[in-house]
């Protein structure tokens, strides 16, 4: 497997300098040549000219020589380089795997739980940036499903490595998304994409330190609980403990961001291993058996019924998927007559039925909806 062609032409000669441009370098005009140079780092005696017009013969040749430097000085790969200069930008999230096997390959059943993880946790970090909950409703905003949908994955040598482009701006205008949300999307200084890769850089940071500590004896799992430490939710701290799947060895992970927006760092380098990835998924666990949720709507089907007589309020039971794990359990409610009677007729006629309150965690570790605000039958699924 060879590294990708970077897109050259017009348009790659002028992405390549709209990000020098951007990242700080310095251009000396000397007639059809511009003459670039970093003004930051440990390596400002380096230069790379670039043709000022596309119509040059060597184009091809200019643009990779070019890009071989660029890289070097900002500490990426030409692949991470050319998604930060492609049009709108894009930051790059690197998975490296180190399975069993031949360079450039790996068990399918890992590559393909490692996508799903990497989708859980792109998909958590977008949401987090509207909702600062612990434990994420199992629907999830339109916005951050919308931009999930826009990361473009790709594969290169070197043990197993998944790259995922994060673009740094979305076209909203052609997504189903509430106008409330839109502005997530839309923000000129700092791009949902830039938000998204910062929060995935300080998340994983945090929770793999974190990991370790609890892992050391040094810290309780209870640790993750407190938002003010920024340890993740519970999507973002399953995502990250399934990256590697069942494999018993480390993976790498690497966000690199392009100079089109304002970053921290142009690159950051994290590694987790089997046991810090064992106390990040206690820690999703725990998350999700121990936090409260306030204004939940769940849907599950009726599987008990209990009340003092025939008539009045009474309690039900429905069978439901909570969370994230994808695992049916169950939950009790307290409902007022006529939502009782309801409640029983979907039970006689095997329909579903919808709930919305609050979602505590009772005795036992039991699953209880108080306060329910909403309670109907829903139609079958056709």
């Amino acid at each position: 497997m060879t590294e990708r062609r970077p897109p050259l032409g017009p348009d790659a000669l002028y992405g390549l300098t709209s990000y020098l441009a951007a990242a700080g370098w310095t251009a000396t005009d000397l007639g059809r040549t511009r003459l670039w140079q970093p003004s930051h780092g440990d390596h400002t005696e380096l230069q790379v000219a670039l043709p000022t017009s596309a119509g040059v013969s060597d184009l091809d040749t200019q643009l990779q020589e070019a890009a071989r430097v660029v890289a070097y000085v900002e500490g990426l790969t030409i692949r991470e380089l050319w998604n930060g200069a492609a049009a709108g930008g894009a930051d790059t999230l690197s998975l490296r795997l180190m399975p069993n096997a031949e360079s450039g390959s790996a068990p399918l059943a890992l590559a393909q739980e490692s996508l799903t993880a990497m989708r859980r946790l792109l998909v958590g970090s977008t949401t987090a940036l509207s909702n600062d909950a612990l434990v994420l409703p199992s629907r999830r905003p339109a916005v951050a499903e919308t931009y999930a949908a826009e990361a473009r994955v790709s594969t290169r040598p070197g043990s197993f490595i998944l790259d995922v482009e994060l673009p740094l701006t979305v076209k909203v205008e052609q997504a189903n998304i509430p106008a409330w949300q839109q502005s997530l999307m839309a923000a000129p200084a700092l791009p949902i994409g830039r938000r998204v890769s910062e929060r995935l850089s300080l998340v994983a940071s945090n929770a793999l330190t974190m990991a370790q500590l609890v892992e050391d004896g040094e810290a309780d799992i209870s640790e993750f609980s407190d938002p003010t430490l920024r340890l993740g939710n519970n999507l973002e701290l399953e995502g990250l403990a399934r990256l590697g799947g069942d494999e018993s060895t480390d993976y790498q992970l690497r966000i690199a961001q392009s100079a089109l927006a304002p970053r921290s760092t142009p690159s950051t380098r994290l590694r987790a291993t089997p046991a810090q990835r064992d106390r990040l998924s206690e820690a999703a666990e725990y998350l999700r058996s121990s936090q409260d949720q306030r204004g939940v709507t769940i849907q599950g089907t009726v599987v008990r019924l209990f009340r003092e007589g025939g008539l009045g309020p009474g309690d039900v039971t429905l069978q439901t998927v909570l969370d994230d794990s994808g695992k049916a359990k169950t939950c009790i409610m307290h409902l007022a007559e006529d939502d009782y009677a309801e409640a029983l007729r979907a039970h006689r006629e095997g329909l579903p039925v919808v709930a919305t309150g609050d979602l505590v965690t009772a005795g036992n570790n039991r699953k209880r909806l108080r306060d329910v605000s909403e309670f109907r039958v829903a139609r079958p699924a056709t």
